[in-house]
């Protein structure tokens, strides 16, 4: 992560100082501006990341200090309650500044449609719709939190 033109290595970094920098991080992201967005939003919302987005940058970042066997989780523990307040007073401020937009949710399946996906995927034993079938099965039983574990099964 670069910051404050420096690179930082989260490798080494002291506690203290990672929650300064994430701190100040979550205060000042901004997503670069494209045609797509500004169309999309307004010009004031095209200028923050969605409240989603920023929460999964977080534990991207978390994820990545684990991935390099660092006993610290960014989103939990108190070392970084300044920097958790930061971007929680960031999220309220724009959500209050009318900056915050709605997530947007996907139609339900219905019945009638989860019948015929159903009758697809136990129709044949062949290995890819096989595999389709456990995908589809893992999604349906035990996924609560949508897009984000969708993605892990790649």
């Amino acid at each position: 992560m670069e910051a404050l033109y420096q690179v930082l290595d989260f490798a080494t970094t002291e506690t203290e100082e990672l929650n300064n920098v994430l701190g100040k991080f979550y205060a000042e992201a901004t997503p670069k501006f494209s045609e797509k967005r500004g169309k999309e939003m307004s010009t004031a919302q095209s200028k923050e990341y969605h409240k989603n987005s920023m929460k999964n940058i977080r534990a991207a970042i978390n994820r990545h200090i684990h991935d390099l066997d660092r006993d610290i989780d960014i989103v939990r523990d108190k070392e970084f309650r300044k920097a958790n307040e930061t971007l929680d007073g960031k999220l309220k401020k724009n959500l209050e500044k009318g900056l915050s937009r709605p997530t947007k949710h996907k139609k339900i399946i219905t019945m009638n449609d989860l019948e015929k996906i159903n009758s697809y995927l136990y129709s044949s034993d062949d290995p890819i719709i096989l595999r389709f079938r456990v995908w589809y099965n893992i999604a349906m039983h035990f996924v609560t939190r949508g897009i984000e574990f969708h993605q892990q099964l790649r």
